[in-house]
């Protein structure tokens, strides 16, 4: 079959025919395939004085060179792709992760105690200020009591009047201070509230990123009709 010198074909073997080469990266003599050099050049690598290389295929899917509609401009030669990537943060759509909590607590406390501890206690006194008569009673006077019902004249104490009453009775209050010790018990209800970090998750293994795939083999013709530059 003649082919133009420098042809790609897919080939369905592991060997290539009489006048073509597997496409597997070699390094050639320019001086043996000066014909193929003039073609291929220094696009897929060499020195360019003594050898140059052919087009290595092994792994890889041919894309076509230039810039298609809305996609990144290709060069002849340019190599790219990987076989697996590693997702980094900012690669990942947002998304929430879901914690669900019982937000209300009871705790129960036994077996504390208090001690050394001080408090102030006021105790008001049930009267209501109120007025008397000033003269209801008599003043007593040293070594007498409010027992004795009658004088030496045998007439009742006036300790009672009818008078209009012209002396104000205040209530009073008592205050003491001591030390409370004790056993406190009992029930402490609340709610928790705060932030809730879930922590980092996930291992880093890289993802795959082959698509469906069949080996063959490409080929590269080295001997054949010349291709005219137009």
């Amino acid at each position: 079959m003649d082919a133009f010198i420098g042809t790609i074909l897919p080939w369905s073997t592991d060997w290539a025919p009489r006048g073509w080469f597997l496409c597997q990266g070699q390094e050639l003599q320019i001086r043996e395939h000066a014909a193929l050099y003039a073609i291929v050049g220094l696009k897929y690598g060499g020195n360019g004085s003594t050898t140059f290389k052919l087009p290595d295929l092994r792994g890889r899917v041919l894309v076509g060179m230039g810039q298609g509609e809305g996609l990144t401009n290709r060069p002849i030669g340019q190599k790219g792709g990987s076989e697996e990537v590693t997702l980094l943060t900012s690669q990942i759509p947002p998304h929430n992760h879901s914690v669900t909590l019982n937000n209300t607590f009871s705790a129960g406390i036994s077996g504390g105690s208090i001690s050394n501890g001080t408090c102030e206690v006021t105790v008001n006194l049930p009267n209501n200020a109120t007025t008397v008569a000033g003269n209801a009673t008599s003043v007593p006077s040293s070594n007498t009591c409010l027992g004795v019902a009658r004088t030496t004249a045998n007439q009742p104490i006036n300790i009672y009047s009818t008078n209009t009453p012209d002396t104000t009775l205040q209530p009073n209050s008592v205050q003491a201070t001591g030390t409370v010790a004790g056993t406190v018990t009992g029930t402490v209800n609340g709610t928790v509230t705060g932030t809730v970090n879930t922590g980092v998750t996930g291992s880093g293994t890289p993802v795959a990123n082959m698509q469906p795939y069949l080996i063959l083999n490409y080929i590269i013709c080295y001997q054949g009709i010349f291709p005219d530059r137009p």
